[in-house]
């Protein structure tokens, strides 16, 4: 494997785990459980928008320039400054930022710490302070060297990703707890289709897309036709990635239809207990190890992807360490 092959993969295992939050984990295996043996067309509307779409975003945002202005500007300057604005508020600060710690803590670390409990302040408890505090700090980290976050994602954290859920998926697929029963929806569809959209990935991917175009030009190949192509394959090797990972965890929680097809818990608390009656003690520490390095990656990412566009925004007044 030449040199550029290794980048790309390197790149593209990257972008996926930046991608790969809260959301993408918990929710295909709901989708799967309600749709039963309609699980394909599940995956199927699953995959539309939370393959598809985010793709297409990738995409059009290498062909306007790899840059999130360049590719809402194509309306007008004005449209595009407010457009950004409030969609990297959203994909930010406001919403999925916090939904990332929030996750980790309850779905990676609360599982774990049993009876423990060393009180509130507040009404917040100490175990959510302390984890979010060095949940950030992690972040924060990570986050401060912009043109090398694609290349520490992808050697240090995906890996760790890939193998976590991998032992999840493999456990359920060899030695299923059940069998696929008919659909309690519908149209499944459309329930996989609306899921898809709420992972927010179609609206990250015009923000990621400048962080792809940013690595591939600290790697000296610039935003030139090979830089254009380099960028689109690694768009392409993320989302086998999330092929994968959609098809398995689908598939899982349409194979525990007998069990958990009545379920009246949310999709958080459905997807940890149907990994524990998969994989038992060891699927509960490899689902919480995978949540909090899935939430944490996309943390990362759209703390970079938020600080550098406010940094232009604001003409460098405020430098791009201070806004992470």
């Amino acid at each position: 494997m030449n040199s550029k092959n290794k980048e790309i993969i390197v790149m593209g295992f990257g972008l996926f785990a930046m991608f790969l939050g809260a959301g993408n984990i918990i929710f295909p295996p709901y989708i799967g459980i309600v749709s039963g043996e309609k699980w394909p067309a599940g995956l199927l509307g699953f995959a539309v928008t939370g393959i598809g779409m985010p793709l297409l975003g990738l995409l059009a945002t290498f062909r306007a320039g790899g840059n999130i202005d360049k590719f809402a500007g194509k309306v007008s300057l004005p449209f595009a400054k407010a457009f950004n604005f409030v969609i990297l508020l959203c994909i930010g600060p406001l919403f999925a930022i916090p939904r990332t710690a929030a996750t980790t803590f309850e779905v990676g670390i609360l599982p774990l710490l049993g009876s423990f409990d060393p009180g509130s302040i507040w009404g917040i408890s100490w175990r959510a302070i302390l984890v979010s505090l060095v949940f950030f700090v992690i972040t924060l980290y990570f986050s401060l060297n912009p043109s090398r976050v694609l290349d520490q994602i992808g050697k240090y954290f995906t890996p760790v990703l890939i193998l976590m859920l991998g032992f999840i998926i493999a456990k359920g697929i060899l030695m299923p707890i059940g069998k696929p029963v008919a659909s309690v929806v519908d149209n499944a569809f459309a329930l996989g289709f609306t899921e898809g959209y709420q992972t927010m990935d179609a609206l990250a991917s015009m923000a990621f897309a400048s962080i792809i175009m940013a690595d591939i030009m600290s790697h000296g190949h610039g935003n030139t036709g090979e830089g254009l192509s380099m960028a689109v394959k690694v768009a392409l090797v993320s989302m086998l990635g999330f092929l994968f990972v959609y098809g398995g965890l689908v598939y899982l929680g349409a194979s525990g239809g007998e069990v958990f097809a009545n379920a009246k818990d949310g999709h958080t608390a459905v997807t940890v207990r149907l990994v524990d009656a998969i994989a038992g003690v060891a699927g509960r520490y490899a689902l919480a190890g995978a949540m909090t390095f899935a939430c944490l990656t996309t943390a990362i990412g759209l703390t970079t992807a938020v600080a550098g566009y406010f940094e232009k925004l604001l003409g460098k007044r405020l430098s791009y360490k201070i806004l992470v």
